[in-house]
């Protein structure tokens, strides 16, 4: 994959207006110099989320979310930066290098026709959107609608359409430059005996959508003629993987964010249903247990998992399978919702309604303790099926990583089963798994609290550097980069002085995702925006005096100066009284008194 070079990348963020961006998910108020909304990675009530147009970053005083306009766009919508960067490049008319996606003339032919595979389904998907609402023929799709409770803005937010029994959907395609049998790669036609046909017919269509809400795939609900099969789905292809995609997963993702959960059903409509009732952080499978590749794109969003399945065998199956893939993907919390037997999220919320499931939602467990209870359903006082017992709930306990949730699920199991806990601990082999606790033991040190190799002054000289950028001017700035001791700051100060000599400007929003050590980029993020959002209360100058802000670096940097001095004569002091040389001791002590004389560093204002 090509290189970008920065000054693009500088481009585009410069062309992006970080505001307009970030305001197509968020609702934002002016506040000054800022703006200001409800943050969209935590749920609030008190707007604490902020924009800085200025210095072009954002950042959440509650969740302590933040950086510039690509990491917004990464984060909220689970994108990697690549596909961030082709798609906020394509907004504003930035080109990149041909090269740049792909690695060799293979992987642009893959790419190329992937690309007119989501075109095809899209075409697809307008035609029966448009036989949906627009065409006569339409009426059975209509109506079937109205019977299952969805309504046209949720239908339209879907993409849902209609494929009459008979329509042209090949001819119009195919008059549209797209051959029968990139049709029948994309899952449109099937073959028969006669040729290829229309695979759908009487049905209405649900577009299956990539992360960016393009059509890959459909599934289809019989709503016309005959035919045995109800449900009916497009088969997999190049760019639709029933393990490696999620219905709804691109309507879904705000809310799933704004939630902080997300909630797994099994069935298109349920999703649908459940939209319809404002129940909207809502994704299926398609037609598969939930694997490995789906909890890596949920986890882009949020780590708690609500899982939805039906209350037979084959759900207490998919329950057992998911269990199996969640040990392999740590840091996720999966718990299970508890419908009432018969029911489905779609008619139990057409009967009860959205509040009555989230009451369901809030009273889930874990899908361990679901899994441990069902494996200890109906075990007898008989040592065989005690033991038998024992040997099915093993696995799931096993599994378990928090050793204080693992040692609670013991205890249940010794009491359910008549066994001694220290048995079962020996027999689970967790027993080494709870150490005693050591007294002595210091707390970790908070996630914000600075750092010991950076200092106070060399993390004051950056601040105010990025809350001023006119003081790079001062030659100082760059003497003082050799006296600089802590690695983050001196590579700050270095990029800070490059930008301001090449473009006479500074990108704070950019400078700040530069900085590897997340504490420090969080830290110095939070306060820029807490400087920010001073100005914009008034409880602070908007421009601090040049003449005062001048005095302060000069402070700072005869401070950092002088520090850089004493551990220059450490370093020699250290190695003087290593040398037995008499002469060359004498010479090195002379040069440590010089070093002693050497006035301060002085700021030209």
């Amino acid at each position: 994959m090509a290189e970008i070079p920065e000054e693009k990348i500088a481009e585009i963020r410069d062309r992006l207006d970080i505001v307009a961006v970030i305001g197509r998910s968020v609702s934002l108020k002016k506040a000054g110099r800022s703006w200001r909304g409800l943050c969209p990675f935590h749920q609030e009530k008190t707007p604490s989320f902020h924009v800085d147009s200025e210095r072009k970053l954002y950042h959440c005083f509650g969740c302590k979310a933040g950086g510039d306009v690509f990491r917004f766009v990464m984060e909220y919508e689970g994108r990697t930066f690549p596909e961030t960067l082709q798609s906020l490049a394509a907004e504003v008319g930035v080109k990149l290098p041909d090269s740049f996606g792909q690695r060799d003339s293979a992987a642009d032919a893959t790419r190329r026709r992937r690309d007119v595979l989501r075109e095809a389904n899209q075409r697809a998907g307008a035609l029966f959107g448009r036989w949906l609402h627009e065409d006569s023929r339409g009426e059975a799709g209509r109506r079937h609608l109205q019977q299952r409770g969805i309504e046209g803005p949720v239908a339209k937010r879907f993409g849902l359409g209609f494929a009459p029994l008979r329509n042209d959907l090949r001819a119009q395609l195919v008059r549209a430059g797209m051959s029968e049998s990139l049709l029948e790669e994309a899952g449109l036609l099937a073959r028969g005996d006669r040729g290829t046909y229309e695979r759908f017919r009487g049905r209405l269509m649900v577009p299956i959508r990539d992360i960016e809400g393009r059509a890959i795939a459909f599934g289809a609900r019989l709503v016309e003629g005959d035919h045995p099969a109800k449900y009916l789905n497009s088969p997999e292809t190049a760019v639709y993987r029933k393990s490696e995609t999620l219905f709804g997963l691109h309507e879904a993702r705000p809310h799933i964010r704004r939630e902080g959960k997300a909630i797994v059903v099994e069935g298109y409509f349920d999703v649908l249903a459940l939209a319809q009732a404002g129940v909207e952080n809502v994704v299926a499978t398609c037609g598969t247990a939930l694997t490995k590749e789906h909890c890596r794109l949920l986890s882009r969003h949020s780590r708690e998992i609500l899982l939805v399945f039906d209350g037979d065998a084959a759900g207490f199956e998919a329950q057992r399978r998911v269990f199996d893939v969640a040990a392999n993907a740590p840091g996720m919390i999966l718990r299970v919702v508890n419908l009432p037997q018969g029911d489905d999220p779609d008619s139990f919320v057409r009967r009860e309604g959205a509040e009555a499931f989230k009451a369901l939602c809030l009273a889930s467990v874990p899908l361990a303790e679901v899994l441990i209870e069902r494996a200890l359903e109906g075990v007898g006082r008989a040592v065989e099926d005690r033991v038998r017992a024992l040997e099915r709930v093993k696995p799931y306990i096993e599994r378990v990583k928090d050793p204080l949730v693992r040692r609670l699920y013991v205890q249940r199991v010794a009491e359910r089963l008549g066994m001694e806990e220290r048995a079962l601990l020996h027999r689970f082999g967790t027993g080494a798994s709870f150490p005693r606790e050591k007294p002595c033991e210091q707390p970790e040190k908070a996630p914000d609290q600075p750092v010991s190799h950076l200092s106070a002054d060399e993390e004051a000289l950056c601040l105010l550097l990025l809350e001023q950028p006119y003081l790079l001017e001062n030659s100082a700035v760059e003497a003082c980069l050799v006296d600089l001791m802590d690695d983050h700051s001196r590579a700050l100060v270095a990029s800070l002085l490059e930008e301001w000599q090449d473009r006479h400007q500074v990108d704070v929003g950019a400078r700040l995702e530069g900085i590897s050590d997340a504490s420090i980029r969080r830290r110095w993020r939070d306060h820029i925006a807490r400087m920010a959002n001073m100005d914009a209360s008034g409880a602070s100058p908007a421009h601090e005096d040049q003449g005062e802000a001048t005095r302060k670096l000069e402070l700072i940097l005869e401070r950092i100066a002088r520090h850089a001095k004493r551990r220059r004569q450490e370093v020699l002091a250290r190695e003087t009284s290593r040398i037995t040389d008499p002469v060359e001791r004498a010479r090195r002590i002379q040069a440590t008194k010089s070093l002693g004389r050497t006035g301060s560093m002085k700021v030209r204002a």
